[in-house]
Parts: structure tokens; C-alpha cells; sequence
């Protein structure tokens, strides 16, 4: 049975941890490094308290004793919600699909209208998550480059202005991210300008620091916004023409110009912009995991309306 979680689950979450492998859900603070997946004690009694972080958190039981738990929150997009913790006890692996697919009743009662999760490109959930009702989403690439200076030559050159980004080009980085981006993760995102803002607004972990664009005459042909991650790094996000190598070149340079000396830099690059990790890797980041991403719609939940009989 999959319920809401008490404080008086506590002792029974302390019991599952010693029974239960790792946090198999990867949320993008996990990811980036701007949360430990490994808490300690304290800290996971303070994660799992009812509204912390605007976290929503269940419990699945049986006989009485806690099975697993899976959390979630609300993330990228309009009415879109993101599981950020899910485990459950060794042997119960049955449990995963029956905890998944609750969870779309309980969300449908609260309005949401989809419901992500990220997993590691090994992990042995993939099946799983596919016969509880998702569908694949997007892959991602992680890449760090260590604290290591500037890259060798500076910025290259690049057809266009390199600048800093303004308020004013929020309708031109909206057609950029029209033009890259496929129509499912937009439709997971935001596929109006409105939504588009909100999205932008909370997919960092951190404050940006920087934004950085590419003007070609009147359009934008590439951004790169760095914000803070986890442990003193930067994470930088990508967005520009697949067909325009030069464009991420300089992005990627300029980044690290500005933050290289400062901490390391990460990256979290989509399927769809496979073609700049070429680019990644001449300016020394590393590749480190592979992740994969999967959505679900959630079924709302209707109230029916009151029938009379014929005549009536």
C-alpha cells in the first residue's frame, strides 16, 4: 500500500535504509553535485519531513513494515514533477512498478500533469520504468572538466558577436530553443514562451552567474549559462545549432576563460546536442556517466457527475 509518509514512519525509513540499496532516482542537484546522494542519518530524517523543499513523500508498506519510498517535487515545466528518491527493499523489486504506478493517482489529485524520472544509463530499473507507463524522454552525458585555468589560444573566432546575454533577447533564445530543441522534451518543458521563462527560471541548481550569447545579425544562434553546482563547480548549459561547431567552440571557451581558475566545470549535454561533445572534450572536459530520463502523463483524476434516470 503506498500512502503519504508520517512522522511516524520514521523508525520503520531507518529500518529499510539497512535493507534497502541506493537511491536509484537521479535529480538534477543530484547529478550536477549540488546535493550528496549518500546523507548521512541526520540529514535523511530531514529530507524525508512532509513539505521540506516542497518535497512530497510516500511510503509503500506491507504488513504494516515499511517496503520503500519514493519522493518527488515539482521541477521543469508547467505541472510537471520529477522523482528525486526511490528505493526499495532488497527481494521486493516487485514493488517498484505498484509504487510507480500509485503514484500517478496521487498526483492526478493534485492537478500535476506529468511525472519524470532520471535513472543511470546502468541501472537496473530501465524495463521497469518502461511497463509502469513512461516513456523515454531524452539521454544525458555528463562531462567535468577539473579546475585546471583557461583553455590554450583563448576564444576562437566565431561568425557572429559574442556578448554578454540581456533581457531583451528573451524572444530570440526562445527560437533557438525552438529550432534545437525536439518537440517531445518541449512538450515536457514548455512549448509557449511563458512557460518557456518559468522553465528557464528553475532548471538551474544554482543563481546564474553568467549567460553568454551568439548574435548572428538579428537572430541568436547560441547560449551558455553558467550557475553554481555542488562542491565549488560551475555548471554549464548548452544550447546552440547542432551545424554550428564554431558557435559551441566559443561558448564552451569563453566559459571557462571566465571560470576555469575558479573551481570545475560540468556539463550535462543532452542527445540532441550530441554533436558538441567533440568540442567538450577538446577543452579537456571528461566524460563521466550516461543518464536516461523518462516521463509519464499523469491520469486526472474527474469527478463524475450526477446521473438521473431517463425521464426524470
Amino acid at each position: 500500500m503506498l500512502r503519504l509518509f508520517n512522522p511516524a514512519d520514521l523508525v520503520g525509513l531507518l529500518v529499510l535504509q539497512a535493507r534497502a540499496p541506493a537511491n536509484l532516482a537521479y535529480s538534477q542537484e543530484a547529478v550536477t553535485g549540488g546535493v550528496t546522494r549518500a546523507l548521512p542519518l541526520g540529514s535523511l530524517l530531514w529530507e524525508w519531513l512532509p513539505g521540506r523543499n516542497g518535497r512530497h513523500t510516500w511510503v509503500h508498506s506491507k504488513r504494516g513494515m515499511a517496503v520503500g519510498v519514493v519522493s518527488a517535487r515539482r521541477r521543469r515545466g508547467h505541472g510537471s514533477w520529477e522523482i528525486d528518491r526511490l528505493q526499495v527493499a532488497r527481494g521486493c523489486k516487485v514493488f517498484f512498478r505498484e509504487i510507480l504506478e500509485g503514484l500517478n493517482w496521487m498526483f492526478g489529485r493534485k492537478g500535476a500533469e506529468r511525472l519524470s524520472i532520471r535513472l543511470a544509463q546502468d541501472s537496473p530499473l530501465h524495463e521497469t520504468i518502461l511497463q509502469a507507463g513512461f516513456t523515454s524522454l531524452v539521454r544525458e552525458e555528463l562531462y567535468l572538466r577539473p579546475k585546471s585555468g583557461p583553455s590554450d589560444g583563448g576564444v576562437p573566432s566565431v561568425s557572429g558577436t559574442l556578448r554578454l546575454a540581456q533581457e531583451a533577447d528573451d524572444f530570440n533564445l526562445f527560437r533557438l530553443y525552438n529550432a534545437v530543441v525536439p518537440s517531445a522534451v518541449r512538450q515536457a518543458e514548455g512549448l509557449y514562451l511563458r512557460d518557456w521563462r518559468g522553465v528557464r527560471d528553475v532548471s538551474q541548481t544554482g543563481a546564474v552567474e553568467e549567460a553568454l550569447v551568439v548574435q548572428h545579425e538579428e537572430d541568436v544562434s547560441g547560449v551558455a549559462t553558467v550557475s553554481k553546482g555542488g562542491n565549488g563547480t560551475r555548471i554549464v548549459d548548452l544550447l546552440a545549432h547542432p551545424s554550428g561547431q564554431d558557435i559551441a567552440d566559443a561558448l564552451i571557451a569563453a566559459s571557462i576563460g571566465a571560470y576555469g581558475n575558479k573551481g570545475g566545470l560540468m556539463c550535462l549535454l543532452p542527445d540532441y546536442l550530441c554533436s558538441v561533445a567533440p568540442c567538450l572534450e577538446k577543452h579537456e572536459f571528461q566524460y563521466c556517466r550516461g543518464f536516461q530520463s523518462y516521463v509519464r502523463p499523469v491520469t486526472a483524476r474527474v469527478k463524475q457527475p450526477n446521473l438521473l434516470p431517463v425521464g426524470a
